[in-house]
C-alpha cells in the first residue's frame, strides 16, 4: 500500500507554493522563551519513530481538486517544556520542496513547537515556520527553553 501512495505521489499533480511564512522570531533570551511557552499549546523533544508519507486532496477554488503531499510523523517526547505531559504525538507536516514542511528524518531528535493554531481537522501540523527544527540546530534554544521552563516552575504556586 505505501509503495502505491508514493508513486502516486510521484507522479500527481501537487499545489504546493513556495513556503512563504513568516518564521517567529528566534528565541534568543529567557525573557523570549518565557513568552513562546506561555502561548505555545506544546512544546517539547521529540523522537522520530515513524514518518507516513501522504497526499490530502482539497477541492480548489475552481472546483479542481489540490493535491498536498504531506507527511504523518509519530514522535516519542524525550524532553517535553510545555502543554500536557505526552509520551508520543503524532504531528503532520508538508513533505517538502518549498511547502514549509519539516524534512523529518526517522531516528532523528526534533525540537517541536505545537502553536494554538496547529489543529486543523482533527491533526496537529507543525512546519518550520513555527520553529520546529532538529535538535542538532537548536542547542542555544533547549538550553534558554529549560532556563525559562525552570524559572516557570519556581514561580509557580506551590
Amino acid at each position: 500500500m505505501a509503495l502505491v501512495l508514493l508513486a502516486l505521489m510521484a507522479v500527481l499533480p501537487c499545489a504546493a507554493p513556495p513556503c512563504t511564512c513568516i518564521e517567529l522570531p528566534p528565541v534568543r533570551a529567557v525573557a523570549d522563551a518565557g513568552v513562546v511557552l506561555e502561548r505555545a499549546r506544546a512544546i517539547f523533544v521529540g523522537r522520530v519513530e515513524r514518518v507516513e508519507p501522504r497526499l490530502r486532496s482539497v477541492p480548489g477554488d475552481s472546483g479542481r481538486t489540490m493535491h498536498f503531499r504531506e507527511v504523518r510523523v509519530r514522535l516519542r517526547v524525550q524532553r517535553q517544556f510545555a502543554g500536557p505531559k505526552m509520551k508520543t504525538l503524532t504531528v503532520v507536516s508538508g513533505a517538502g520542496g518549498g511547502d514549509c514542511g519539516v524534512g523529518f528524518e526517522k531516528g532523528r531528535s526534533y525540537l517541536v513547537y505545537v502553536l494554538p493554531n496547529a489543529q486543523q481537522d482533527g491533526e496537529t501540523y507543525v512546519s518550520i515556520c513555527d520553529g520546529t527544527k532538529p535538535v542538532s540546530e537548536a542547542a542555544a534554544e533547549l538550553d534558554l527553553l529549560q532556563r525559562a521552563a525552570d524559572d516557570r516552575r519556581r514561580k509557580a504556586p506551590q
